[in-house]
């Protein structure tokens, strides 16, 4: 399927208690190469009530593929994917790019499993793969319980089968969520997420944790990866992890350098720009100019990173958190007066 230079304004879909129907404007599903391009295509005020993918809903398999180039997804909603329902399995492949837009999408707020106000984006099994580049932009999306911006879920198929998730030149900027307002992120079993040359302004959760960034990580393989200018610009939650919340454990890593905090802030909870939680041989390392300015905890504990570290005494196999490397503080603080810069 080809859609070039269209628009699609004011569909709606309302299901009914037995059957739930997705996508109100497109429903692709695909495995085949040239299965689904959209460019330069408008999507307004799109809707489903109870369904996945207010706009769009995407199924690509085995060898399918997808692109969406130039697209604006405006007002549109679901209970998972407000804009944008994506899953790609069995090395399928989407491309998300230039100057693609989500403004104001939000999820269907009265249901508690609501997932990315923007985008849904759910991948399994070899080599299969989602990009989100060239300037991609996130907007005011709210509503959902995780993921204003953005909702990944990565899980393997089977043994030694790793797919990839990359967001080069993303904005995400002003998004709330009830958790992982710009992106919640749930990785496991050889998962793999870049986030490069990418910003966060703005974004703030309205009840619980990670202002800009949502992340769960496990499973030996599993690497999340903040690389290359990523910036967290006044980025606030309710509870932990001003800028970013990390559980980390069963091996999964996590590893940050020429990333920047700045005012970043943690209401009621603690670590105003990182909280991370690692265990069973997670591993944290923040290397090569990882900055924080002004981050803030007001009624806690930790202002720049607050950390609990806990597992096998093993050298080999032990949790850490690792800080090398112009690694920076600046005016961080905490309300308590322990811990302005580092909790651990």
């Amino acid at each position: 399927m080809s859609v070039y230079g269209s628009k699609f304004e004011n569909l709606a879909q309302y299901n009914n208690q037995i059957q739930q129907t997705h996508g109100s404007a497109i429903n692709a599903q695909s495995n085949s190469t040239d299965g689904l391009m959209i460019i330069n295509t408008t999507f307004n005020n799109c809707k489903t009530d109870r369904g996945n993918g207010g706009a769009v809903y995407v199924i690509l398999n085995s060898t399918g593929r997808g692109q969406i180039n130039n697209a604006i997804f405006n007002n549109c909603q679901a209970t998972k994917g407000g804009g944008l329902y994506v899953e790609v399995s069995g090395g399928g492949r989407i491309e998300i790019n230039n100057h693609t837009k989500f403004d104001q999408c939000k999820c269907n707020n009265n249901d508690n499993n609501s997932e990315g106000s923007g985008l849904y984006a759910e991948i399994s099994g070899q080599s299969s793969n989602i990009s989100i580049s060239g300037f991609a932009e996130f907007i005011n999306c709210s509503g959902a319980e995780r993921g204003g911006g953005i909702y990944i879920l990565y899980s393997a198929s089977g043994y030694n089968q790793s797919g990839t998730i990359l967001l080069d030149q993303v904005s995400l900027s002003q998004c709330t969520a009830k958790n992982g307002s710009g992106i919640y992120s749930l990785l496991k079993d050889q998962g793999k997420l870049t986030i490069r040359n990418s910003n966060f302004s703005q974004c703030s959760t309205t009840t619980q944790h990670g202002g800009g960034l949502f992340i769960d990580a496990s499973g030996n393989g599993t690497e999340i990866s903040l690389t290359n200018s990523v910036l967290f610009d006044n980025c606030k939650s309710e509870e932990d992890g001003g800028a970013i919340y990390m559980r980390l454990y069963n091996y999964g890593n996590t590893d940050l350098w020429g990333v920047n905090f700045k005012g970043c802030q943690s209401v009621n909870g603690n670590g105003g720009g990182i909280c991370a939680y690692i265990q069973s041989s997670g591993k944290l390392h923040l290397h090569n100019l990882v900055n924080f300015t002004g981050c803030v905890c007001d009624n806690k504990n930790r202002g720049g990173i607050y950390a609990e570290v806990s597992g096998n005494a093993s050298i080999s196999t032990r949790s850490s958190l690792e800080l090398s490397n112009q690694v920076y503080f600046d005016n961080c603080r905490s309300s308590k007066n322990n811990g302005g810069g580092i909790y651990a």
